[in-house]
């Protein structure tokens, strides 16, 4: 009897793992393209919240990259142009890159790089640092979180008519963040500030010292709308009606032998004057009462604690007026 001949193995399975990864990459390439359009969304949502603000933003030249795990849009010399207040303006900036995770496209960093240069119908500004750094979290038009940081800043600013101002800061941080649940279209929001020496020509002029000023505030702004509008006069209006608050937890100012310390509430008064009342901490701050001709304060305000009260367009320190206010808008 004839015996058959012996089955050749197949070698199917050898291409499978092959199959498996080629269908894997397709897969993670179109996620990849997805992810990058949406990160791309991330820059256009936050030039739809500066048009709103009056600020219209182009992009002279867009490219993606970063395949396969990041992704990097990068915007060369973007430039605005505003209308604010009636005033036209304009403005440029050295680049922009937003960078982020392909699995988390919404939370995004950018890397700013200026100079950042602006011109108004008052005068003009170019502004540039060592390193400068954003970071934003966004659900749809609405702003989770924000942060800034920036490094080494220094500032050259020429009003049309008046004498150039110079100054800078070692660093400047800001985080804006939304605490507890949204609700009828608005929001509380956390917000902290931190600025370590700064310098200003009219400040070491206006307190007769030259060191740098530091300062410090944490604060809660509540009821904000969660979609400021392009005129900010009708999102200042909305968060009035709102009975929206913005809550002092602690505020620090510290310029040489100066000091002032601030915690308290504030809001808008139907006047649209700031109004509320602030417990206020004192500390060689005599030297420049008259500069708000109020030399009868000097003695209240060298050193102690006092209530500073807004009410009706006016500042009162203890009880004697500080300064007269003017409406907001």
């Amino acid at each position: 009897m004839q015996s058959s001949a012996p089955t050749r193995p197949s070698r199917l399975g050898l291409y499978i793992p092959f199959g498996i990864l080629a269908t894997i990459c397709l897969i993670w390439s179109g996620f990849w393209f997805y992810a990058a359009s949406k990160t791309g969304e991330v820059m256009d949502d936050a030039f739809a919240r500066e048009a709103r603000a009056g600020r219209d933003w182009t992009c002279p030249s867009r490219s993606v990259s970063g395949f396969p795990f990041r992704i990097e849009v990068t915007c060369a010399a973007p430039t605005f142009t505003s209308r604010v207040d009636g005033r036209p303006g304009e403005g440029r900036l050295g680049a922009l890159l937003v960078q982020a995770r392909a699995i988390d496209p919404t939370r995004a960093i950018a890397t700013l790089t200026g100079p950042l240069v602006l011109k108004n119908g008052v005068g003009s500004a170019e502004i540039n640092w060592k390193d400068a750094k954003t970071s934003l979290s966004t659900d749809t038009i609405v702003l989770n979180e924000f942060s800034l940081d920036i490094q080494d800043l220094t500032a050259s600013l020429t009003p049309d008519a008046g004498q150039p101002m110079l100054g800078g800061a070692h660093r400047v941080n800001v985080a804006i963040a939304q605490d507890g649940q949204r609700s009828a279209g608005a929001a509380n929001y956390k917000i902290a500030l931190k600025i370590d020496g700064l310098t200003l020509s009219p400040l070491d002029a206006a307190s007769g010292n030259s060191q740098p000023l530091n300062l410090e505030l944490q604060a809660l702004a509540a009821n904000v709308p969660l979609v400021p509008k392009r005129d900010w006069r009708v999102s200042a209006e909305e968060w009035r009606a709102a009975n929206g608050s913005f809550k002092v937890i602690f505020f620090d100012l510290v310029k040489g032998p100066m000091r002032l310390g601030l915690s308290g509430d504030l809001g808008l008064d139907a006047g649209h004057y700031p109004t509320g009342r602030l417990d206020a901490t004192f500390q060689g701050l005599d030297a420049i009462a008259g500069q708000f001709g109020a030399k009868s304060l000097a003695g209240l305000i060298k050193s102690g604690k006092l209530p500073m009260l807004l009410t009706n367009g006016k500042i009162y320190v203890g009880p004697l007026p500080l300064i007269s206010l003017t409406p907001l808008y």
